[in-house]
């Protein structure tokens, strides 16, 4: 069954009337955006409390580029108000979803299908970290509980079971590959870096994180730019762009992100050097020597067949979402007749109790006291004889059959003759 049709489906659709009330308030930006955002995060407290009053339950995601508000809500329409008054202008940059379009949306955001860069492993440790701020401050529902329960879970497999996750996810991390691959690894390797700016932060770091360089040099035209590079990365130094030449001949690998111009990187040099360079300066600044000279056109090429692997995951990942949404629908069910068939436990409970009082009348008074014994022997034999007719009633609320649940349950009531302030 494909996920669109399992969206048509009577499954879905007894989901999405038990969920009726949860929507979603979605706005993804983009890089000229990230200020904006940041700017109403600060006050994400202030709009916790406003949405307090309006629904059973509030999480809500800020990221670099996005700003989400999951809610658990009967009053949608002065929910909406009280976010407009929030966000001013940029309210009408929201998109809206409500039901199982609303849950869908939960758990692709999870997977990482709804980011820039699908599949990115961040998101998922963004989304799990909103839900646990909700769930500590008190501001969630039992239905957006279990919505994210299932939605990290199925972040987590499609991580674990697809290769939605893996590959190099952006340019400076391809560069880093790119260079792996042609010298072996980059592990116990020299390595030059040649620019400060985010380009060369985001290469050190994946260099940092996947490999265990011997050494990184990092040369820029500001030596105080450069050095915030090196801060907490005991194998890194700063150079300068003069010391290039000198440095060259002690490095396995160079990686340059830098302003271009002039060929900082002459015939001369490249040739001195005994491993390759990797250049994605726009443009270049290192001339071309076949075997040793890559540019960006090269990384261009290893990241984008890492990006269509990725892609060639999505109806992997989207087979996980279906499982879970399956296994979202069949909790939310069973929470529904839970507290019917716990209210028909708790008056056999209350029944053992006055058998047991009952007795106790019988039993000559002395230092032993018999009744702890006779009251777990009576809870297990009710729960042994409750047995079968307890998962009759789960399987049937997990069904959908609702109704046969509540017929047994108001049976029970009415029979189990027990004061309900006992």
């Amino acid at each position: 069954m494909s996920y669109f049709q399992f969206l048509l489906s009577q499954e879905a659709r007894h989901l999405d009337t038990i969920l009726n009330d949860i929507v979603v308030y979605t706005y993804q930006g983009d890089d000229k955006d990230s200020k904006v955002i940041g700017r109403y995060e600060s006050y994400i407290d202030d709009l916790y409390e406003s949405m307090y009053s309006l629904s059973r339950g509030t999480i809500i995601l800020f990221t670099c580029l996005r700003m989400e508000i999951y809610l658990d809500t009967p009053s949608k329409s002065q929910v909406e108000k009280e976010l407009e008054r929030f966000f001013g202008d940029v309210w009408r940059q929201f998109k809206v979803l409500e039901g199982v379009e609303a849950v869908k949306h939960i758990f692709e955001v999870a997977c990482g299908l709804q980011s820039r860069i699908v599949g990115e492993n961040e998101i998922l440790g963004q989304v799990r970290n909103a839900w646990l701020k909700s769930r500590e401050r008190g501001y969630i529902s039992e239905y957006l509980d279990m919505i994210f329960h299932r939605a990290i879970i199925a972040g987590r497999r499609a991580r674990n079971e697809t290769n939605i996750s893996r590959g190099v996810i952006g340019y400076p991390q391809a560069a880093i590959e790119l260079l792996s691959n042609l010298l072996g690894d980059l592990n116990n390797k020299s390595i030059l870096i040649i620019g400060a700016g985010q380009a060369s932060s985001s290469a050190i770091e994946y260099l940092t994180e996947k490999y265990s360089p011997k050494k990184i040099y990092i040369a820029n035209r500001s030596v105080e730019k450069a050095e915030r590079l090196t801060k907490e990365n005991p194998v890194a130094s700063v150079a300068r762009l003069e010391d290039i030449p000198e440095i060259i001949s002690e490095v396995d690998g160079v990686f340059s992100a830098i302003s271009g111009g002039r060929k900082l990187l002459d015939y001369d040099i490249i040739s001195s050097l005994k491993g390759v360079v990797v250049d994605i300066s726009n443009p270049s600044i290192a001339v071309k020597v076949p075997g040793k000279t890559y540019t960006f056109e090269d990384v261009k090429r290893l990241a984008e067949e890492s990006i269509n692997n990725r892609m060639k995951e999505v109806g992997k990942v989207y087979n996980i979402i279906e499982e879970e949404m399956r296994n979202l629908s069949r909790d939310v069910k069973e929470a529904f007749v839970k507290p019917l068939i716990d209210d028909i436990m708790k008056r056999a409970s209350k029944l053992i109790d006055k058998e047991l009082d009952r007795h106790m009348k019988y039993i000559d008074s002395g230092e032993f006291d018999i009744s702890p014994i006779l009251r777990v022997s009576l809870n297990s034999y009710m729960k042994k004889v409750f047995r079968p007719l307890l998962m009759y009633l789960r399987e049937k609320g997990i069904h959908g059959d609702v109704d046969i649940v509540k017929e047994i349950h108001s049976i029970y009531m009415k029979e189990l003759k027990v004061d309900d302030d006992d």
